[in-house]
C-alpha cells in the first residue's frame, strides 16, 4: 500500500496510501489495527500528506503527482477534489512522471508478484535498512538517489552494466512480468532524475569537528588506510573484488564496489548488512576492505568523522 502518512480521529486511523491511491481507514482501538480496515476511499495520484478538519468532519489529503487535495467527508461519501496551481515548469516532464507513478505503483504484476512497487525497497529512491535473502545470498537494500551516475555497473554483483538492464532483473527475481520498452524507459527516466537526499544544517558540533574531518581526509586517501583504492573520490572504481567473508548463503565473495556517498544515511552496512553502524565496520575484523582496522583509535575516529560527510 505504500502508506506515507497518517491521522488519528474519533478512535480511527486514517493512512494515506501512495502505493494505490487510497486513503484507508483502521480502528485505532484494534490491537492490530492494520487487521480491522473499516472503510476506504478513492484519492489523486500520489497522496503523501493527510489532514483532520474535526469540525467539518472531514479529511484534507494532499496528492502530490495529480497537484490536487482530496477533501474527505468522515461521515460518508466520496473524495472531493480540488486542483492545484501548477508549476510554470515541472521538475519532471511527461515521461518521467509516468515513470514516477510506476516506481510507486503497488501490486502491479508487470514489476512483481507479491505486490511490492519499486518504493516499497526504495522509498523517495532511498533505501529500507532491510536486508533480503536472494538467490545470491542475503543482500542489504542500496540507496539510488544521488549515486547512480557514478556507480555502474550495477546491484551488489555488478552483473548490470545499465540501470534499463538492472530494472529488467530486478523484475525478473521479483516474479514480475516486466514492462513494455516504453513504459521501462520511463520508469527508468525517473530513476535517473533521483537527486542527492536534502542534507540538514551542520551542527554545531559537526562544525567544531573540521579538523577531524580533514584528517580523516587525508587518512581516507592514504596508503595507510587504502579507502581510495577502491572508491576514488568517495565514489566507486567500477569493479568487483573478493572482500567479504562470506556469509552461509553466499554464492561469492565478489562484490562490486559500491559508492559511499551519503554513507552516513545508509544504515547497515556491508552487502549482507551485517554491521549496524560505520564504526563497527571500521572496527571489524571479518573483511578485506581496507587497513582501517590497523588505524589507531583516534584515527578511526577521524576516517568515521569524515565518511560521514560525504
Amino acid at each position: 500500500l505504500l502508506p506515507r502518512a497518517a491521522a488519528y480521529h474519533d478512535g480511527a486511523l486514517l493512512v494515506a496510501c501512495q502505493g494505490n491511491d487510497t486513503l484507508v481507514e483502521y480502528d485505532a482501538r484494534a490491537i492490530d489495527p492494520a487487521r480491522t480496515e473499516r472503510r476506504r476511499w478513492r484519492l489523486p495520484a500520489g497522496p503523501d500528506g493527510v489532514a483532520v478538519d474535526s469540525l467539518q468532519g472531514r479529511a484534507v489529503v494532499h496528492a502530490r503527482f495529480d497537484h490536487r487535495l482530496a477533501v474527505v467527508p468522515l461521515g460518508g461519501g466520496a473524495a472531493r477534489e480540488i486542483e492545484l496551481t501548477r508549476p510554470a515548469r515541472p521538475a519532471l516532464t511527461a515521461a518521467q512522471e509516468a515513470g514516477r507513478r510506476l516506481f510507486h505503483a503497488a501490486h502491479d504484476e508487470r514489476i512483481s508478484a507479491d505486490g511490492r512497487a519499486c518504493a516499497s525497497c526504495h522509498p523517495d529512491g532511498r533505501e529500507d535498512a532491510l536486508t533480503w535473502s536472494t538467490p545470491d545470498g542475503p543482500r542489504q537494500t542500496l540507496m539510488l538517489t544521488g549515486r547512480l551516475p557514478e556507480s555502474g555497473p550495477y546491484g551488489w554483483s555488478g552483473a548490470s552494466t545499465s540501470v534499463d538492464d538492472h530494472v529488467q532483473q530486478t523484475f525478473t527475481r521479483l516474479g514480475g512480468h516486466g514492462l513494455p520498452d516504453d513504459a521501462r524507459s520511463a520508469l527508468v527516466g525517473y530513476i535517473s532524475t533521483l537527486g542527492a537526499p536534502r542534507a540538514g544544517r551542520p551542527t554545531v558540533w559537526a562544525q567544531r569537528q573540521q579538523a577531524l574531518v580533514e584528517r580523516g581526509r587525508a587518512l581516507f586517501t592514504s596508503a595507510e588506510a587504502s579507502c581510495a583504492t577502491c572508491h576514488p573520490g568517495g565514489l566507486s572504481d567500477g569493479q568487483s573484488h573478493a572482500v567479504a567473508v562470506r556469509a552461509r548463503a553466499d554464492q561469492s565473495d565478489r562484490l562490486d564496489t559500491p559508492s559511499l556517498r551519503f554513507l552516513g544515511q545508509s544504515a547497515p552496512y556491508f552487502h549482507d548488512g551485517r554491521y549496524a553502524t560505520l564504526g563497527q565496520m571500521l572496527e571489524a575484523a571479518d573483511h578485506h576492505m581496507g587497513q582501517s582496522l590497523q588505524l589507531e583509535v583516534s584515527d578511526r575516529r577521524a576516517l568515521l568523522a569524515y565518511l560521514e560527510t560525504l
